[in-house]
């Protein structure tokens, strides 16, 4: 089954933060470049670059997400993560105060394995809820 955000919390939940810290992040380094740099300077390069980072690189918050009875994909910035189930020792999930739950699949580490899915604002929440439940490990 295939779950996917639609275009209008797609484009303020994963579009926006990646364009505002990614403009951040170059004001921040122009000023870093010009010797204009100090202490808040530096703490709002590293947190924005932290966001491009996670919602870019990362692909920590999918856009999409697609379960199989042979694997789970997120998609995310035009690119997948894909794990068959026969791979997956661990699927750990942790459900936030936010509604929000965060997923780690194996051992999940900075750049692959661990995703913040905003469950309540994906249409189809209840069936996307069980769906991750019936994988976990």
């Amino acid at each position: 089954m295939k779950y996917t955000l639609t275009p209008q919390t797609r484009f303020f939940s994963v579009t926006i933060p990646a364009m505002v810290a990614g403009g951040v992040s170059a004001v921040m380094g122009y000023q870093v470049v010009s010797g204009q740099a100090d202490q808040f300077t530096w703490t709002i390069l590293f947190l924005s670059l932290w966001v491009v980072l996670d919602h870019v690189l990362a692909l920590a918050h999918p856009e999409s997400i697609v379960i199989d009875e042979t694997q789970i994909a997120l998609t995310s910035f035009g690119r997948t993560h894909a794990y068959a189930w026969t791979d997956i020792q661990k699927l750990r999930i942790k459900r936030l105060a936010s509604g929000t739950l965060y997923v780690r699949i194996n051992d999940g580490g900075l750049l692959k394995g661990r995703y913040w899915i905003p469950v309540h604002k994906f249409p189809d929440r209840l069936a996307l809820t069980q769906a991750l439940v019936d994988h976990q490990r």
